[in-house]
């Protein structure tokens, strides 16, 4: 692997070779593969890739209004699936307790006033306010 050093997390690679347990004083027990290794590889890069703005990983603090602008790449980091689960059990364990009560879940638009941020809003006129209008989140 004579280009290991170019290589980057973000590329895609195919990597050829044979696998086989590691020697014992190299194994890596804090790693899923750390059992095991690639002998006789050789490793195509198939496509590269630019650096993420930031490490995905979690190990470095990151300012919040660059990781919600790469919101996409924020998910991936294991705090942000704890959250999301957490609150996905949350949310599911109070359906399930309400729905034993036989309480019915309804949703229904709110109307809130119109901010110039985020997509283009389903604007609706106020009857009451003429020259008015709100618009549906």
């Amino acid at each position: 692997v004579d280009h290991a050093h170019d290589i980057r997390n973000e590329y895609v690679l195919s990597v050829t070779g044979t696998i086989r347990a590691r020697p014992a004083e190299t194994i890596n027990s804090e790693l899923p593969t750390g059992s095991i290794e690639i002998g006789d590889a050789s490793v195509e890069i198939i496509s590269r890739a630019e650096p993420p703005p930031f490490q995905i990983d979690g190990r470095v603090e990151v300012d919040e209004t660059i990781r919600i602008r790469h919101r996409y790449l924020d998910l991936r980091n294991s705090r942000m699936q704890r959250n999301l689960r957490s609150r996905s059990a949350i949310n599911a364990s109070i359906r399930r307790a309400m729905d034993a009560q036989e309480f019915v879940e309804v949703e229904t638009p709110m109307l809130i006033a119109s901010t110039p941020e985020g997509a283009r809003d389903f604007v609706v006129p106020s009857r009451l306010s003429p020259g008015n209008f709100y618009a549906l989140p």
